[in-house]
């Protein structure tokens, strides 16, 4: 769960975008944005505080994320009109920006640039997951080379 989106922020184009068509929230700790499997209805920008995006696999482990400030929570989903791949649960108090997936697509689709930028944060929201794929597999095998025959 140390994994940061670090690369997957906004930056303050599209941010500013966000906040000028959206709601700020405080939302409390262990509060639930959305879970796993549901339809987009919202997009949120992570202006302070934290959120943890977790993804239950088939054989019932886990995966996770932590956002930072200027992440975009719901991307992927919104972006690709599916459902959101991950529970995003808000693990301090936090203030995050609500957008509708409607004004989200419209602001993106009226602004080619901001088009580009969403397309290089959901390029390493990718990157992010192979390299946290990547670790995780290395391990199993260092584990399973290790184990006596």
């Amino acid at each position: 769960m140390n994994q940061l989106l670090s690369e997957c922020v906004a930056d303050c184009e599209l941010a500013d975008a966000i906040v000028a068509r959206s709601r700020l929230q405080q939302i409390s700790a262990k509060r639930i944005l959305f879970r796993q499997n549901q339809s987009p209805s919202l997009l949120y920008l992570l202006r302070a505080g934290e959120v943890i995006l977790t993804s239950k696999l088939p054989d019932k482990s886990v995966v996770g994320f932590r956002a930072i400030p200027g992440a975009l929570i719901g991307l992927p989903a919104v972006a690709g009109n599916h459902a959101y791949s991950m529970t995003a649960t808000v693990t301090k108090c936090s203030e995050l920006n609500a957008i509708s997936v409607a004004a989200f697509r419209e602001i993106i689709g009226n602004n080619p640039r901001l088009s580009f930028r969403v397309l290089e944060i959901l390029a390493a929201e990718v990157r992010s997951a192979r390299l946290v794929l990547a670790t995780a597999l290395s391990s199993v095998i260092a584990h399973t080379q290790e184990q006596p025959r």
